[in-house]
């Protein structure tokens, strides 16, 4: 779960953005200047979701998501690990079915042969500030 920026896709429905992470990977690159200095970059290979409908508190709805078509050049990126903001429970839409309901995915490394068409964002409530749930 990230905050949403302005160079994020046209999806004004939320304002977060949502990825399944796929890797978590680092480099130490070597800035050749009067000496040789090596720094660590860690970063993450994700799969990004589309919003498909906001959460609402009022109708008392989760919000859903569905991933970027794997066509899509945008489907795929890396993430600075310091952006994201928290996990988030991605739960399949059970309802509107499986994308490859034979098990037959395109992409081994994106695990596409287990997507379903949507998934519900269960985001956690922080309830620190609450004395008492009931």
């Amino acid at each position: 779960m990230l905050l949403k920026d302005d160079r994020n896709d046209g999806d004004h429905a939320s304002n977060y953005r949502y990825a399944k992470v796929l890797g978590i990977h680092h480099i130490n690159v070597v800035r050749v200047a009067n000496i040789y200095e090596s720094q660590r970059i860690e970063f993450l290979f994700v799969r990004w979701y589309k919003c498909v409908q906001s959460h609402a508190w009022d109708t008392r709805t989760l919000g859903r998501v569905r991933f970027l078509p794997l066509v899509n050049q945008n489907a795929f990126g890396f993430v600075d690990p310091g952006v994201v903001l928290r996990a988030c429970h991605i739960i399949p839409a059970f309802s509107r079915g499986q994308c490859n309901p034979g098990g037959r995915g395109i992409s081994p490394l994106a695990g596409d042969k287990h997507d379903w068409q949507e998934y519900y964002i269960n985001r956690c409530l922080n309830l620190s500030h609450v004395d008492h749930v009931y």
